[in-house]
């Protein structure tokens, strides 16, 4: 079996999702990548036979932790047999048993079940992954970002996301128009965001660097309080975070 069986997330809404279920991909049967249309098509042919059991389907996609590979398939609740006949039909080597607090990873052929460890992590909800924008104006009220300036900041965002956006814009800060960026940052670690502000008004030698959530504004500072950063975007403070406010 494919050894990247073993390492899969689960990228799906897990609220009122039934506590034992299955999940099948109808995607590049026999381990070999297909057709675009022809997964597409195969992904539309599954579901319309679990409907056609009575059973209702959910979107489930399984990826690398990394998501250089990604393949979408349906969780539904149904017995063993059904779904490793379901597998087997659509060609494929192994499908998932979701229970409380496991995820089985089992053999199509053989019916053997893997565990798989650390469930819980495995798990994303896609809800999670938030939007952040930071707003980051000249140094020394100059007006102007120079290119050494770009580089150092673009370094900086690169080394703690591999994905991001930059946009140029014209700001005003203290009556003055200036040269702004606009970071744009999708990421289920808000904490990150700020360790980030915090990077980039020291480089650059700024008063603060404004970031903006679910259309609210703060300002990162000297004397920022972070988890009450955090609060005003509705997101709690991780324990770390929290250790290192109160020490």
């Amino acid at each position: 079996m494919n050894p990247a069986y073993h390492k899969p997330v689960f990228e799906y809404i897990p609220t009122e999702k039934p506590a034992d279920f299955w999940v099948i991909t109808a995607y590049n049967p026999d381990g070999n990548t297909a057709d675009a249309g022809d997964n597409i098509s195969a992904d539309s042919n599954l579901r319309e036979e679990i409907v056609s059991l009575g059973l209702v389907p959910f979107r489930v996609i399984g990826r690398s932790p990394d998501s250089s590979h990604a393949e979408p398939g349906w969780g539904f609740p149904c017995d063993e047999a059904t779904a490793l006949e379901i597998g087997r039909r659509y060609s494929q080597e192994a499908v998932f048993h979701f229970t409380t607090g496991r995820i089985d990873l089992v053999d199509c052929e053989s019916g053997s079940h893997e565990s798989l460890e650390n469930p819980f992590s495995r798990i994303l909800d896609p809800r999670d992954v938030r939007h952040f924008t930071l707003s980051v104006g000249s140094p020394g009220g100059r007006g102007k970002i120079d290119p050494l300036e770009y580089a150092g900041i673009c370094t900086r965002v690169g080394a703690l996301f591999p994905g991001f956006t930059i946009q140029r814009a014209e700001g005003c800060f203290q009556s003055r128009f200036e040269e702004t960026l606009l970071i744009h940052i999708a990421t289920r670690e808000p904490q990150k965001v700020l360790t980030l502000a915090h990077d980039l008004r020291c480089f650059l030698n700024q008063i603060g660097i404004g970031i903006t959530h679910n259309g609210i504004q703060q300002r990162v500072r000297d004397w920022t309080d972070d988890g009450l950063i955090l609060q005003s975007f509705g997101i709690a403070a991780s324990p770390q975070l929290v250790d290192v406010l109160e020490s």
